[in-house]
């Protein structure tokens, strides 16, 4: 048996190692057919010792395979698989006739056994007088028997119940066998992999410490770069090996867990067999117990039965002068019990039309109950409104105030533009005192906002509901997603987006100073100079370079995060940056590299967390706002996009792409806001936005629907 595991074993081994979906294949029809011939063999020998129950079941489940391998593989060795089914149907049909003849043997048994009790009690004697018996031990003979013939019963229904969780308890001790060789397999294969790994680690290490060793040889020039090549295929060598060796220990693993899983799952079936078959025994024991006293009390019944017979004509009369002695004092006591009764019914009434009063009472204050709620939810919906409403006019108001604050103001107070200054200052200090107000008006909701959430706790309906009106969003079409501006499209253009910015500071040496060739300031400033002329693979070069004169420069980490960003190259961007973020987890610069990689992948929600960290630093970043807009428009934010964008245009009064953005939210708003999605659109264009066909499209035919 263990030889057949082991060769099951390094079957499965040889399928997790298989170069191509033929090769599968074909493991799994060899598969089928050995399991089918090894059950096979194993019915055969179940039969020959007698279990003929567990033979036939084994004979059966051989039968599915090679069915399920004539379905699944035709073409695979027909002419045995055709043999051996044709072996498997006789082997069955034999078992099923000597399972059937031996079920009718026992029926007839059963049979004449009650054949054999019916004739017993019709030759018992009966009395010529059959008057009413005094007491239980003169009960008729004919019931006595039939405990013995419940117990045979019970015998043939329960006999093949005990027979199936015979066979389930023999086919879980071999899957428990099977399953412990499995994970013993699997656990030295494990320690082994394991051993190796460790090996191979040192060796790897030892290696690129060469490696390293022998780089700075060959640009000492006291080696040849031969020598360097034979290193690194060396550790090439050595990493393949280590790949290979976590695959094979990925996939001990899993057959470690595999068998684990079956060996508890096999190992609790049979805790559970086994008690039910004691459970099982336990009732026979009992049925065979109470059938011997009930056959002794029969033989003692029939005896007291007799006696009783005998006395019964005596004791008639003595009953019937006992009747009439107390019939009297019966029917008093009855019908005083009667009146007892009838009174308690009567409260018990009583009491039932109070309690239906009561939870009618209780079904109005619900009732009343769940007008409040929704009043209340309807005062906290409307005030939530209004808050946002007060949100977005602050951010209008602020933009207003910044834009007055830059307006020149005149020399003379009695030149035109002295008046506009004038209306300029009476429109700041107007603008102001909204300000205030507003910020008094928003703390004073935020108050009763609080106060109604203090109330929400009262009713968890009321807090369900709650959380669905704040999570109550606005749904965008595809088509309208795709009219939004990508922040990219800006970011990314030519030396003089925020990404080139970000690296040219990086690489600008002090002034008046010229950087040392092979220097990290001079291995910088190439690689910038790479990187705005797109050519992205020097970039890259000279970000290595840099890396190996200072390997924890912030300034070559996010460089070469950008460049590879640049390239396509998401995960080796995602690498370079979170080191940089790891040596200096607070840049700025860093955290929103990293957010424009996600959103490069459309990971929204990480893309908005990292800008978030970046604007935790750099408030005034308006790029980083504008990409909060955008994102927030991708998971239906809208309020929060028209946020994020004003408050670009705030910080960035030119910021075309904001306008054309708002433009786009207000044309897709429910319901659209034409006339606003106008005006951020005609802005939009004066500050350098080229026209989109599809935008216009969009808010002509707003223009119309306003018309009709």
């Amino acid at each position: 048996m263990k030889r057949l595991i082991f060769a099951l074993l390094l079957l499965f081994v040889g399928l997790l190692v298989s170069p191509s979906v033929h090769a599968q294949a074909a493991g799994s029809a060899s598969d089928l057919h050995f399991n089918g011939f090894v059950i096979y063999n194993e019915a055969g020998r179940l039969e020959k010792s007698g279990d003929l129950d567990m033979a036939l079941a084994k004979y059966k489940q051989a039968g599915d395979l090679y069915a399920t391998l004539e379905k699944n593989f035709p073409t695979y060795e027909v002419e045995t698989r055709t043999n051996r089914q044709r072996t498997i149907a006789t082997a069955i049909a034999r078992l099923e006739g000597v399972q059937s003849k031996n079920l009718a043997a026992s029926q007839a048994a059963v049979e004449m056994e009650k054949a054999r009790i019916a004739a017993q009690v019709a030759a018992q004697p009966m009395p010529q007088t059959a008057p009413a018996p005094l007491a239980g031990p003169a009960q008729d003979s004919s019931e006595i028997p039939s405990l013995d013939g419940l117990l045979r019963g019970w015998e043939s229904k329960m006999r093949g119940k005990i027979l199936e969780l015979e066979r389930d308890k023999k086919q879980l001790e071999v899957d428990l066998n099977k399953w412990g060789e499995w994970h013993n397999w699997a656990a030295g294969e494990m320690n082994r992999v394991t051993g190796e790994n460790a090996t191979l680690t040192k060796k790897s290490a030892a290696l690129e410490q060469a490696i390293l060793g022998m780089q700075n040889e060959v640009e000492a020039g006291r080696a040849a770069s031969t020598q360097l090549n034979d290193l690194k295929q060396q550790k090439a060598a050595v990493d393949a090996e280590l790949a290979k060796n976590a695959r094979q220990l990925a996939a001990a693993e899993k057959a470690a867990a595999e068998a684990a899983a079956k060996l508890k799952n096999a190992s609790d079936s049979l805790t559970v067999i086994q008690q039910e078959k004691a459970k099982i025994d336990a009732e026979r024991e009992k049925l065979t117990k109470e059938r011997d006293d009930a056959m002794k009390e029969r033989d003692v019944a029939v005896k007291e039965r007799d006696a009783a017979n005998a006395k019964a004509l005596g004791a008639q009369a003595e009953v019937d002068a006992l009747k009439k002695k107390t019939a009297s004092g019966d029917m008093k006591k009855l019908i005083a019990e009667n009146e007892r009764l009838q009174k308690a019914l009567t409260a018990a009434e009583k009491q039932v039309e109070g309690l239906k009063a009561d939870n009618t009472r209780k079904d109005q204050e619900i009732t009343k109950l769940r007008g409040d709620v929704t009043t209340l939810q309807g005062q906290l919906t409307a005030l939530r409104q209004e808050s946002a409403q007060y949100q977005t006019q602050v951010a209008d108001l602020t933009r207003q105030l910044k834009e007055l604050k830059e307006m020149p103001a005149a020399a003379n107070p009695n030149e035109p533009n002295a008046l506009i200054t004038q209306e300029n200052e009476m429109l700041r200090s107007i603008i102001m005192r909204q300000l205030r107000l507003q910020n008094r008006q928003q703390q004073a909701k935020e108050l009763i906002i609080a106060q109604l959430s203090k109330m929400e706790n009262a009713s968890t309906d009321l807090l369900k509901q709650v959380e669905e009106l704040k999570n109550t969003r606005m749904t965008l079409s595809p088509d309208e997603e795709k009219l939004f501006k990508d922040p990219a499209a800006k970011e990314l253009i030519g030396s003089n987006g925020v990404q080139a910015t970000l690296i040219a500071a990086s690489a600008t040496p002090p002034s008046g100073s010229m950087p040392t060739p092979g220097s990290l300031t001079a291995l910088l400033l190439r690689a910038s100079e790479a990187y705005n002329a797109k050519d992205f693979a020097t970039a890259v070069k000279f970000y290595d370079d840099a890396l190996r004169v200072e390997p924890k420069s912030i300034d070559a980490l996010i460089g070469l995060g950008m460049t590879q960003q640049r390239a396509g190259k998401f995960a080796e961007s995602e690498a370079a940056l979170q080191k940089a973020l790891a040596y200096d987890p607070d840049n700025a610069n860093a955290a929103y590299a990293m957010g424009v990689t996600h959103f490069k992948q459309e990971r929204w929600k990480e893309s908005m967390t990292f800008f978030e960290k970046s604007l935790a630093k750099t408030p005034q970043n308006a790029s980083a706002r504008h990409y909060l807009g955008i994102i927030s428009t991708k998971l239906n934010l809208m309020e929060r996009a028209e946020r994020e964008f004003k408050t670009t245009l705030a910080i960035d009064p030119e910021h075309g792409e904001a306008h054309f953005n708002l433009a786009v939210l207000y044309a897709t708003w429910d319901p659209p806001q034409w006339e606003k999605a106008r005006e951020e659109y005609a802005a939009a264009l004066k500050k350098g936005v080229k026209p989109d066909e599809n935008l216009e499209r969009l808010l002509e035919g707003g223009k119309k629907v306003s018309q009709n």
